[in-house]
């Protein structure tokens, strides 16, 4: 039987998976396209949340471990968005990988802020359901550009 800390990884993953597959031929075009009024809508904005999300150097802090040395910038074209992302989930997992169960049932402390007695596997689980939603976000963005639908 695999341990928690197992779980959540490959709960991690199966998502990141179906998020990476998802990304698979994006083009710069369809990564510019802005639905609407709001660059907030568009796949652009989309990854970009999604990689500063996953490399946020608070992750690291509240799951007991040493930030990282990279900070996320806007990416310049769909190519480069999408090596951001996977280098963002793969420090996520690195940190991920670092915790045993013993350490995931640790509380996340101070820098929680409210959540200072949550666990850090309350927080792990809390990013790997941003990484589902926005992940559903990219899909949906996706298909609608293939269906040729203008959702302004």
């Amino acid at each position: 039987m695999p341990t928690t800390s197992e779980d959540v990884r490959t709960r991690c993953d199966h998502a990141w998976a179906r998020v990476r597959h998802r990304l698979l031929g994006l083009t710069d075009d369809e990564w510019r396209r802005q639905p609407g009024d709001d660059p907030d809508l568009g796949l652009r904005r989309r990854l970009d949340v999604l990689a500063a999300m996953l490399r946020d150097p608070r992750n690291a802090t509240l799951l007991g471990r040493a930030p990282g040395a990279v900070e996320p910038k806007p990416a310049a074209d769909a190519g480069e968005a999408v090596a951001q992302l996977e280098a963002a989930y793969a420090e996520w997992r690195g940190h991920l990988v670092a915790l045993d169960d013993a350490a995931l049932r640790v509380p996340v402390g101070p820098a929680g802020g409210e959540y200072a007695g949550g666990s850090r596997l309350a927080f792990a689980l809390h990013v790997l359901d941003e990484l589902v939603g926005q992940g559903a976000a990219i899909g949906l963005l996706r298909d609608l550009y293939a269906a040729g639908v203008d959702p302004r």
